[in-house]
């Protein structure tokens, strides 16, 4: 019998007051991903607890399929050939990762989110 994973909290580390102070790459990476299907969709700014990125953005997709199709859409989007993105985790079938400098995009399967649960480590 095969444990069961905690719950995602359904959360926005950013609540939505304070979206017009957001940074405009998050703000448009933000609705790129809303209007692209991505689910609980969380920003979080991390700023001030690491010198690796200013925000993660943490979302999940509904198939390996669609967390690959955000990926490459973000990519070819975003990423110029001054600003490259850099993308880990492609192969695999829970959880890509995409650096894009001042922002770090996670895309999950959700039962790898539960597992990693980015937002209770992060907040």
């Amino acid at each position: 019998m095969t444990p069961s994973l905690p719950q995602i909290p359904v959360l926005s580390a950013v609540p939505s007051t304070d979206h017009h102070t957001l940074p405009p790459e998050v703000q448009a990476l933000k609705a790129f991903l809303e209007d692209n299907k991505a689910q609980e969709i969380t920003i979080l700014p991390i700023a001030d607890k690491t010198v690796m990125t200013d925000f993660l953005i943490v979302t999940t997709g509904t198939s390996r399929a669609q967390i690959h199709g955000l990926a490459d859409k973000i990519i070819e989007t975003f990423a110029t050939p001054t600003h490259p993105i850099r993308r880990d985790g492609y192969g695999a079938t829970d959880w890509v990762v995409l650096d894009i400098g001042s922002v770090m995009v996670h895309l999950f399967r959700p039962e790898a989110r539960a597992l990693y649960n980015l937002e209770g480590m992060w907040s």
